[in-house]
């Protein structure tokens, strides 16, 4: 007789840290949207590849900029000139300071001939979200029956990386009661990495990858370049996955897996001049099922922040 597994697993993990956390760069002026829709019904063979890679900071990438006052030779006046200088290290002194997001998802789905429905939607907005909203979103929804135990492979990952110096000026990040004014927020450094990987003959499966990446800009109402990172609000990343009976006779039947890899390091000192490590910490998650599956569920909700909830 052929057994049917039943294995619901939720993993969920909260990183807050009064001291120093996570810290999201603010938008650029000119931002992006874009939603993409796809719907399958097929007896076929189907397959869907899909990358996204996003930087961001708050100054410029691979650069850092210096503001030095010259002369200027023909009227004597004094000038402000910006100059470009080689990064890493990011931005670091007295004046200075900057935070850099990456936002990495993928999907990698290759089904043999076979019946198949597929749907996905997808969206990434570069806009400062309300703390409920996420930049990018994929959503999908597949069932699957191989023709002569043909199969389905199907990998999907999202990652959310950051890094900041110390020196962000708390008075100017932000307007919450709960934070402090007085000072400014250390640095840190930040990873989750966290997705799936199917591969089976039969399978009712749904997944959603969500990250929230951006803030609004800082700086108390005063204009400022480069602009201060706000602290009022969270990052933020959500990942689940659902492997369910194709019907109340038929479960899904082949290989399922989950992973997790997280990395936390913050700083010590709340402003600049005495850098240095208060909290470090590293996760790691495997799960796996291969068999005849009634029920697999996992679920990963991360969310890094410094204060206001």
């Amino acid at each position: 007789m052929k057994r049917s597994i039943i294995l619901m697993i939720i993993a969920s993990m909260l990183l807050f840290t009064s001291a120093a956390a996570t810290i999201l760069p603010p938008p650029d002026i000119e931002t992006q949207g874009i939603t993409l829709t796809t719907d399958v019904s097929a007896l076929g063979v189907f397959s869907n590849d899909a990358d996204l890679t996003w930087r961001h900071s708050s100054e410029v990438l691979d650069a850092n900029l210096k503001l030095n006052v010259v002369t200027d030779p023909e009227t004597g006046e004094l000038i402000k000139i910006w100059e470009v200088e080689p990064e890493p290290p990011l931005s670091y002194d007295a004046a200075s300071f900057e935070v850099q997001m990456s936002t990495v998802y993928a999907e990698d789905t290759s089904a043999q001939y076979g019946q198949i429905a597929y749907s996905k939607n997808s969206k990434v907005d570069t806009k400062a979200l309300p703390a409920s909203m996420f930049n990018v979103e994929n959503d999908r929804i597949i069932t699957y029956t191989g023709v002569n135990s043909n199969r389905i492979l199907s990998e999907e990952n999202v990652m959310l990386s950051g890094a900041g110096t110390p020196g962000i000026p708390a008075a100017l990040s932000t307007t919450c009661l709960l934070c402090p004014t007085t000072g400014c927020y250390p640095g840190f450094c930040s990873s989750m990495d966290t997705g799936s990987k199917i591969d089976m003959s039969v399978v009712s499966v749904s997944t959603s990858a969500e990250v929230r990446n951006l803030n609004q800009a800082g700086g108390g109402g005063i204009e400022r370049w480069p602009p201060v990172p706000s602290v009022e609000g969270l990052a933020r990343v959500n990942y689940n996955i659902r492997v369910a009976e194709v019907s109340s006779t038929q479960p899904s039947v082949g290989y399922v897996s989950t992973y997790l890899n997280s990395e936390q390091l913050e700083g010590g000192s709340a402003c600049v001049g005495i850098p240095g490590v208060i909290q470090e910490m590293h996760m790691k998650e495997r799960k796996s099922v291969d068999g005849y599956i009634s029920l697999f569920s996992n679920s990963v909700e991360y969310e890094s922040g410094i204060c206001c909830r």
